[in-house]
């Protein structure tokens, strides 16, 4: 890991994430904010389960994944990061964090002083309710991760989560062709839908054979997004 200060005029994020709206509303008081850039390698230990963070970050570059392991071992992923997500919202609360982050690709990070940043936010009441629409936006796909694993069969959790990310790569400005980076192994995908690898292994052959996604070096292209879409919204086993 190594830290830098972050030079915000160059972040392709900077109209997205929260940090760079905070910065357009209130750029006297956020060139003041104690920030900088850390970066970590691809495995690499982001945040730790039962530390208490002091800092707010956001992911800058690269891909990261949320988890926890259970005591028997096995690993719950509860979400995959993409640039311009949140990195340690418990910060707020002050209290240990119950999951792992762990970065899966080159990560770069854009951090601030958690007290600092959400006193920022108060102070302007656009911010303070981007704050709390975000927080309830995040709530909100757990609970829609929740009903793919209690209710929907294997084929449409597989689904419903590859549109996921494709939309949220859309948002970060990620697609380009029509293609977007997936590094996440059929053991992740597995681990965040509660589905076995072999399942999610053939689930993804059945999607290549019939030529619903192609996924060639790293990046994924929805080739038929309607019938993913009703794939994904099927309650049919």
């Amino acid at each position: 890991m190594s830290a830098v200060p972050p030079n915000c005029a160059d972040c392709e994020l900077r109209r997205s994430a929260l940090c760079g709206r905070l910065a357009e509303r209130l750029p006297a008081a956020y060139s003041r904010l104690n920030r900088r850039v850390e970066s970590f390698k691809p495995r690499k230990l982001i945040r730790k389960a039962g530390t208490i963070p002091t800092s707010l970050a956001f992911l800058r570059r690269g891909h990261a994944v949320a988890f926890r392991m259970l005591k028997n071992g096995r690993r719950q992923v509860y979400d995959f990061r993409l640039p311009g997500d949140v990195i340690g919202m418990r910060a707020l609360a002050a209290s240990p964090l119950t999951i792992s982050i762990q970065a899966l690709t080159e990560v770069s990070l854009c951090t601030f002083d958690n007290t600092e940043f959400v006193s920022l936010c108060m102070q302007d009441s656009q911010m303070a309710y981007e704050l709390t629409r975000r927080s309830m936006n995040y709530i909100h796909s757990l609970e829609a991760r929740l009903l793919d694993v209690s209710r929907r069969p294997a084929a449409s959790r597989v689904a419903s989560i590859i549109l996921s990310l494709q939309d949220r790569h859309k948002l970060c400005g990620l697609v380009e062709d029509g293609k977007f980076e997936f590094p996440y192994t059929q053991s992740l995908i597995g681990d965040a839908l509660g589905l076995t690898q072999a399942t999610v292994n053939r689930v993804m052959s059945e999607l290549r054979f019939g030529k619903i996604i192609e996924l060639i070096n790293g990046y994924l292209t929805i080739q038929n997004e309607e019938y993913l879409e009703e794939l994904a919204n099927s309650d049919d086993s």
